[in-house]
C-alpha cells in the first residue's frame, strides 16, 4: 500500500492558515493519519479531507456556533467513525445526520462524464445501522433527498 497523504499536510496546513485563518493542528492531522489507516471501515473522504473536516469542526465548537452535522453521501461511514476516533468532544453537543441512498448513485445525466450508476452500492444499511448504535448523538437517513 502506498500512502500518499503524508504530501497533502503541509499544502493543507497553509491553506487553513491562509484562507480559513485556521491555525491547524498536526497532531490531529498524525492522529487522523493512524486512525483512517487502523479502521476497519474504509475511509472515502481521505485523510486530508477528515483532517479539514475536524479543524471546521473544532473551529465552529471554539466560536460557540451552534447546528447539527450533516454528511451527505456517508457511504459506509469512514469519515465520521475516524472523526469520532479521533476527537469525539467534538461532537457531543451535536448531533450527527449521516445521509445516503445505501444504493449507489442513479443513472447519471448525459452531461455527467462518465456514468457511475454501479459507484457506492455495495453499503450496507443495516450494518452502518447496527455499527453506529453505540452512538445516541447519530441519525442515519436512508433514501434520495429531492427538491421541495
Amino acid at each position: 500500500i502506498i500512502d500518499c497523504s503524508l504530501l497533502h499536510k503541509e499544502p493543507f496546513k497553509e491553506r487553513l492558515s491562509r484562507n480559513l485563518k485556521i491555525k491547524p493542528d498536526l497532531k490531529l492531522f498524525d492522529l487522523i493519519h493512524k486512525n483512517t489507516l487502523r479502521n476497519p471501515i474504509e475511509n472515502k473522504t481521505s485523510i486530508a479531507g477528515t483532517w479539514l473536516f475536524m479543524e471546521c469542526m473544532r473551529y465552529i465548537n471554539n466560536n460557540k456556533i451552534m447546528g447539527d452535522v450533516a454528511e451527505f453521501g456517508s457511504f459506509e461511514g469512514g469519515n465520521i467513525d475516524v472523526a469520532l476516533t479521533s476527537d469525539s468532544n467534538l461532537f457531543q453537543k451535536r448531533t450527527i445526520h449521516m445521509f445516503d441512498s445505501f444504493e449507489g448513485f442513479p443513472r447519471l445525466s448525459i452531461n455527467d462524464p462518465s456514468d457511475r450508476e454501479d459507484d457506492f452500492k455495495n453499503n450496507s444499511y443495516k450494518n452502518i445501522k447496527i455499527h453506529f448504535s453505540k452512538y445516541s448523538n447519530i441519525k442515519i437517513h436512508k433514501g434520495f433527498l429531492t427538491r421541495p
